[in-house]
């Protein structure tokens, strides 16, 4: 069986859903906002099935079989039915101990799926392992400090000169008042009006580049694509504050071999098998420089400008994974 962990409205997932019913291959999707009055979920410990309901539909999954689970995004649990519900009746400190329930169902689900072929386990990726792992590989990487103290901060953008702040962890977007919120990669000019300490933060030399790439990896394939974001403003520090007026061009590209050899190293220490990469080819010296890797990044706006089909990629790596026993 191939189990699908996934979020409701996420349309790669959706694309590679239709892909596996047309190759008649057999999957359930599991949401995050499974916590609801149309749908139900039950583990016992004293059998071997994971029952799941959606709406009128059962399902039972023997959980001592080899599985394939691709967890794909799960786990936004400010998107459920529950969080919505909880708001309205619990102060900040309970709903905070009712999201670490749930994120601790997620990485339960990795326990008791012990036999199963996972594509990215529920697991820690945060950013400065990322980098660690980067500079053990010897990719490029942008000088960085992480703290949340003025007077270092200071000292590193002397020796910096521009440099750029963004999430520790994997960027979020906000959504208030019938308006959605990106955290992005911001430039760091005025130093001044910090605080002499703040929330600890991640601080990047500033890259000047050609062009960006997004590199998208599944089962040690490596398909790649140039953004050229630095001919516009608005783009210019990150690609992602979208110019929907007039939007980057982006184009098929080959990464060199040496690269593609890093990147798939890179893969095996993080365990991951599936990843969206963000480099930046420099403007001074010509170099690759790693930003960060996504696990569950998107690969929707990779495949279609690219005409890659990652969509079917995957559906077919699931397949294959699936037919093994």
């Amino acid at each position: 069986m191939i189990i699908i962990l996934s979020t409701h409205g996420d349309a790669s997932t959706d694309e590679v859903c239709k892909l596996l019913s047309l190759h008649k291959a057999p999957y359930v999707r599991i949401n995050d906002d499974l916590f609801t009055k149309d749908s139900s979920i039950h583990i016992s410990i004293d059998n071997t099935t994971l029952k799941y309901k959606v709406k009128q539909t059962y399902y039972e999954i023997n959980y001592h079989e080899r599985h394939v689970i691709w967890n794909r995004k799960f786990g936004f649990f400010s998107k459920t039915e529950l969080f919505n519900e909880s708001k309205k009746l619990f102060d900040n400190d309970i709903l905070t101990y009712i999201s670490s329930e749930f994120y601790g169902f997620l990485q339960m689900l990795k326990s008791i799926f012990y036999n199963s072929k996972w594509i990215n386990p529920p697991a820690d990726y945060n950013k400065l392992k990322q980098l660690r792992i980067a500079e053990k590989v010897n990719m490029k990487v942008p000088s960085y400090l992480i703290t949340n103290n003025k007077i270092e901060l200071k000292k590193f953008k002397q020796s910096e000169t521009n440099i750029i702040t963004k999430s520790l962890k994997a960027s979020k977007t906000i959504y208030r008042d019938e308006y959605y919120y990106p955290l992005l990669t911001y430039k760091v000019d005025e130093i001044e009006q910090l605080h002499d300490t703040f929330l600890p933060s991640i601080f990047q030399k500033q890259i000047e580049k050609l062009y960006e790439i997004r590199t998208f990896v599944i089962d040690k394939k490596i398909f790649s694509m140039a953004i050229f974001s630095q001919k516009d403003a608005q783009t210019k520090v990150d690609f992602r504050d979208y110019n929907l007026e007039k939007p980057n061009r982006m184009i098929p590209y080959i990464i060199p071999n040496e690269l593609q050899k890093k990147i798939i190293e890179f893969m095996d220490l993080m365990g991951l098998v599936t990843g969206s990469f963000d480099f930046i080819k420099s403007s001074n010296d010509g170099e690759y420089y790693f930003l960060e890797v996504n696990p569950s990044g998107q690969f929707g706006m990779v495949s279609y400008p690219c005409n890659y089909n990652l969509e079917e990629e995957i559906a077919m790596y699931l397949t294959k994974e699936n037919l093994k026993k």
